[in-house]
C-alpha cells in the first residue's frame, strides 16, 4: 500500500494519507528522523567601554533614599541600582560587572542650552550612555535602564548628569550624590531652581523734570527664584562662600496723563536687598543678565 504525506512543523511530525500499515512504517521512519533544533548561539558579552539601552525594568533593583539628580534645567532622579552578571540575555565579560542603573528625567523646555547628556564613570573611565532619540531635550524621559560593564575590581562607579557644561555626580556604589554642594538645586523638590511669585507693585514719587510735575514710578516685583545659576547661564554659580543665587524679575513704568515723564532708568546700586541684622546689599547687574535698553523719547520707562 501506498500513501503520501506532508511535513506539517519543524520537529518532524508528518501527517500520512495511506492505510494504517503503512502508516506505522513511515512513523518509525519520522521518529528516527525527527529534525531536533540547533541550540541558539550563546549571546555576546557586552563589550567593556559601552553602555546598552535595556528594553525593560530589571528586577531587584537597590532604591537610594535620595536619588535626586539636578542640573543646569534639568531634573532627574536614579531610580536604582544593581549589579548582575548577566541582563536581557547577554552576559558580562570575564573579569567584568553589569551595572544596571535607572534614571529618569525632565529637561526645562524653555532653558537656553539646557540638553542632557549621562555617563558612568569608574577609575578614570567614561562611558556615554546611549539616549533614546529626543532623550536629551526630552520634556518627561519615562522610566529608562541601561546596562554597564565595569570591572569588578572598580573601586568607585559614578553615575555622571551633565547640562549646559554643569555636571552633578551619583555615587552607585554608595547611592548618594557626590562632588562639591549645590543646595539651590535641591531647595524644592521636582524643581532645578525655586521660583516665588510675588507680584507686588510700589509707586515711588519722582522729582520734578525742568520745573515739570513728573508721573509717579510704578515698579513691580514679579517673582523671587533661589537658583544655583544666575542670569547668565550655567558658568555663572554663586561665589565661594555662597549658597545660591537670588534673582529678581523687577519690571518698572511710568503711567499718567498729561504728565511728564521722566526718562531715566534704575540702577542696580539703587535696588537693596536687606537681611535683619545684616547692612542693605545693593543688587548686582551680571552681563547678559537682561536689562532694558534707554527708553525712547516719549515712550516712557
Amino acid at each position: 500500500m501506498t500513501g503520501k504525506f506532508g511535513k506539517i512543523c519543524d520537529i518532524g511530525v508528518l501527517r500520512w494519507s495511506g492505510g494504517l500499515a503503512g502508516a506505522a512504517a513511515v512513523l518509525a521512519a519520522a521518529v528516527l528522523t525527527a529534525v531536533v533544533p540547533a541550540s541558539p548561539a550563546a549571546a555576546s558579552a557586552v563589550p567593556a567601554g559601552t553602555a546598552i539601552l535595556l528594553t525593560g525594568q530589571p528586577a531587584a533593583l537597590a532604591v537610594p533614599a535620595d536619588g535626586r539628580l539636578d542640573g543646569y534645567g534639568v531634573t532627574g532622579q536614579v531610580l536604582g541600582v544593581a549589579t548582575a552578571s548577566r541582563v536581557d540575555g547577554r552576559p558580562a565579560g570575564p573579569g567584568q560587572v553589569l551595572w544596571v542603573i535607572g534614571v529618569r528625567w525632565q529637561v526645562d523646555q524653555v532653558t537656553p542650552a539646557a540638553r542632557l547628556s549621562l555617563s558612568v564613570l569608574a577609575d578614570g573611565r567614561t562611558v556615554p550612555l546611549p539616549l533614546p532619540a529626543g532623550g536629551a531635550t526630552s520634556a518627561d524621559s519615562g522610566d529608562r535602564y541601561w546596562a554597564v560593564p565595569e570591572p569588578t575590581t572598580a573601586s568607585d562607579v559614578t553615575l555622571q548628569a551633565t547640562s549646559g557644561g554643569f555636571t552633578q555626580s551619583f555615587s552607585l556604589t554608595h547611592l548618594r550624590r557626590t562632588g562639591p554642594p549645590a543646595p539651590a538645586l535641591y531647595r524644592t523638590p521636582g524643581q532645578w531652581r525655586t521660583v516665588v511669585p510675588v507680584d507686588r507693585t510700589v509707586r515711588l514719587a519722582l522729582p520734578p523734570y525742568l520745573g515739570f510735575a513728573t508721573a509717579p514710578l510704578a515698579v513691580t516685583l514679579q517673582a523671587v527664584t533661589v537658583t544655583q545659576f544666575g542670569p547668565a547661564g550655567p558658568t555663572d554659580v554663586p561665589p565661594s562662600g555662597a549658597g545660591a543665587w537670588l534673582t529678581l524679575t523687577i519690571t518698572s513704568h511710568q503711567t499718567g496723563d498729561g504728565t511728564t515723564y521722566f526718562y531715566s532708568r534704575i540702577a542696580a546700586d539703587q535696588i537693596t536687598l536687606t537681611v535683619p541684622g545684616q547692612a542693605p546689599q545693593p543688587a548686582t547687574v551680571v552681563p547678559g543678565g537682561g536689562q532694558d535698553p534707554a527708553p525712547a523719547p516719549g515712550a516712557g520707562s
